[in-house]
């Protein structure tokens, strides 16, 4: 792969089976915001990449506690574009995942729905189970399920990880309200949202208020730019227990604030190392131990239905088409779904 040029290479060996890693076939692959940006913003010369996957295992190893045989049918995140692991990428025939942090399929779903899970699934969960705290519990007998008609403002609900929070927040007996594009209202209302408003109008943060009649306590941001942390810190209430948690670095807008942001990265919840956009990052060992009793929860609401996932838009072309799905999302020509290539049979 060379500067802004992607190249199919098909004289590559399979990767190398690591210590508490899985060999899976890829079958399936959807492409996220950051696959385009580390394409048109970084130099990866020689380095696979791709996050989203599903397949069917290859090989199993050890140095894991999830039980995975071979044939089984599987989905999650790689983290590709890593000069650490320079091999590593979704976008294979053959691909290395950290087993423990791994989904099993449930028993209904096809390929194509599961390659469009695995990061909105586990940062969702990071931010708003995790970080924000906020609990997740299948029992609908558990206190948990009456959170007093608490309002949480998600910031981005018509993103794949925004679609996933509301329905997570809606499980927990939480009010979700959000932000996104007017032609995405209806979709981010049939997750589960209570209101939604329009992130570009002048007045959002004013309308949102008068919707709520008060500040929030919790915002959980899918975007994380200025323009995004600036609203949540509008909306949120200025006290030291009120609590906004990021995908990116953005403090500015609370430097004025009693509230300290949090901020998650998927990546350094899957158990390794790794280099992303520049700077390398240590594995946070919480986010990791958290990750992997979460997949267990999550395939449970998925096997109940009671978790679907983001729309998903079938293209053709496998693998030459992941270039030009790569473009489309750099010229923000997607929207409220993800983009879904077939690379193999299952």
């Amino acid at each position: 792969m060379e500067r802004k040029t992607v190249q199919v290479v098909d004289h590559l060996p399979v990767p190398r089976l690591r210590i508490g890693y899985l060999l899976v076939r890829v079958v399936c692959v959807a492409l996220n915001p950051c696959d385009a940006k580390v394409v048109f913003q970084e130099d990866l010369a020689g380095m696979n990449f791709g996050t989203d996957y599903s397949g069917i295992v290859a090989e199993t190893g050890y140095g894991y506690s999830k039980d995975w045989q071979k044939g089984d049918r599987i989905f999650g995140v790689i983290m590709g574009a890593n000069p650490l692991q320079p091999t590593d990428g979704a976008f294979a025939e053959y691909a290395v995942v950290k087993a423990d942090v791994q989904y099993r399929m449930p028993h209904y779903m096809t390929f194509e729905t599961a390659a469009s899970l695995g990061v909105g699934l586990g940062t969702a969960a990071l931010g708003i189970c995790h970080k924000l705290n906020l609990k997740i519990n299948l029992d609908d007998e558990d206190d948990t399920k009456d959170q007093g008609n608490k309002h949480v403002f998600i910031y981005g609900g018509s993103t794949a990880t925004g679609t996933i929070s509301i329905q997570l927040l809606r499980q927990a007996g939480y009010i979700p309200i959000t932000t996104c594009s007017p032609k995405n209202f209806d979709l981010v209302k049939s997750y589960g949202a209570e209101a939604a408003f329009d992130y570009q109008d002048p007045r959002c943060g004013q309308k949102i208020l008068s919707f709520t009649r008060s500040k929030f306590t919790c915002a959980f941001d899918t975007i994380s730019d200025r323009q995004s942390a600036r609203l949540c810190a509008d909306v949120l209430s200025n006290d030291p227990s009120s609590a906004y948690c990021s995908t990116l670095p953005v403090s500015e807008p609370f430097q004025k604030k009693a509230i300290v942001p949090k901020r998650l990265l998927l990546w350094s919840g899957l158990g390794e190392p790794i280099n992303f956009m520049g700077y390398t990052l240590p594995v946070v060992f919480e986010d990791f131990a958290y990750l992997k009793e979460w997949t267990f929860l999550a395939e449970a609401l998925l096997e109940e239905r009671e978790l679907t996932s983001h729309p998903v838009r079938f293209m053709h072309n496998g693998w030459e088409g992941i270039w030009k799905g790569l473009e489309r999302i750099q010229n923000s020509q997607v929207s409220g779904e993800k983009l879904v290539y077939t690379l193999s049979n299952p």
